[in-house]
């Protein structure tokens, strides 16, 4: 074999991508937003709890502090507000509101493709309704 071939070669091996694998992830994709599209239809129909919850105690001892601190609590909700591009409400941030917007920037930060689909699903959700 030519150097030429086996260059040619081994960029098509290595080369991050193809059309059967965004065709995957399309797929992939819609399928998520369509269960994103169950879900908020059954929290909608009173099928599905709004609640979401899990076991950390080290995160429960944070956010009792937090709470046992309003002005620290508020301060870290200010400045997860600011993270997630959100005009910064000087009304008291609550436990509630600490754990969304702590949820939100994490995934947006680590995750930001499954954060649209996630928005693009709610909005299609609210012109449903």
């Amino acid at each position: 074999m030519s150097e030429d071939v086996d260059l040619e070669e081994l960029k098509q091996k290595t080369q991050v991508g193809n059309r059967n694998q965004e065709s995957a992830k399309q797929s992939e994709s819609k399928s998520f937003r369509e269960d994103i599209l169950a879900v908020l239809s059954e929290i909608e129909n009173g099928d599905r709890q709004k609640t979401v919850s899990f076991w950390d105690g080290d995160t429960a001892a944070l956010i009792s502090a937090l709470e046992s601190n309003p002005e620290i609590q508020q301060d870290v909700g200010s400045r997860l507000q600011e993270e997630l591009g959100r005009e910064i409400n000087e009304e008291a941030v609550d436990r509630s509101e600490v754990l969304r917007l702590a949820i939100r920037a994490g995934l947006q930060r680590a995750a930001p493709d499954v954060v649209e689909t996630w928005l693009d699903a709610k909005a299609e959700s609210a012109r449903r309704l």
